[in-house]
C-alpha cells in the first residue's frame, strides 16, 4: 500500500470514528441521520478506492497519446516506444504512475523519462542508459 493511500485510509477512518462517536451524543432522528452520513462516507471512500486505479490508468493512457503525438511532431523520422508504470500493481507503489518512459529506435540503449502536465505541457525529466559513462545522448531537451 502506498503511503498516500495509507494516509487517505487513516483520515477516512478518523472521520468515521468521530461521526460514530458523535452519533451517540444525539437521540432520535439526529442519531439516525449521523449514522446514515457515516455509512455514506464509508461507501463513498470504498467506491473511490475501487475506481481510482481505472481512473489513473485512463489518465495515463491519455497522456501517452499526447506524448506520442508530441514526439511524432518533434522527431518525425524516429520510431519511439512509450511505456508506463502499471498503477495498482505490487512492486510499483513508490513510483509516479504518470511517468512515461521513451526509447528511440536510433538510440536503443537510452531511455528518456517524460511527464505530461494537466495542461498538456510536456517535460523531459531525466535520461538513462544501459551503457556506463554514456554522455552523448541524442534526444536531450531543455
Amino acid at each position: 500500500m502506498h503511503p498516500l493511500e495509507l494516509i487517505d485510509l487513516l483520515v477516512v477512518f478518523a472521520i468515521v470514528i468521530v461521526l460514530a462517536l458523535l452519533s451517540f451524543q444525539f437521540h432520535g432522528k439526529w442519531r439516525r441521520r449521523i449514522r446514515i452520513v457515516t455509512v455514506c462516507c464509508v461507501l463513498a471512500y470504498g467506491i473511490f478506492y475501487a475506481v481510482r486505479p481505472y481512473w489513473v490508468n485512463q489518465q495515463v493512457q491519455e497522456e501517452k497519446i499526447v506524448l506520442e503525438a508530441y514526439l511524432k511532431n518533434r522527431y518525425p523520422t524516429e520510431t519511439v516506444t512509450v511505456r508506463s508504470i502499471p498503477y495498482g500493481e505490487d512492486g510499483f507503489e513508490s513510483m509516479n504512475p504518470h511517468t512515461l518512459f521513451v526509447k528511440f529506435s536510433t538510440e536503443p540503449d537510452a531511455e528518456y523519462t517524460y511527464l505530461v502536465s494537466g495542461d498538456e505541457s510536456i517535460h523531459q525529466t531525466s535520461h538513462s542508459s544501459t551503457i556506463d559513462s554514456k554522455f552523448d545522448f541524442l534526444h536531450l531537451e531543455d
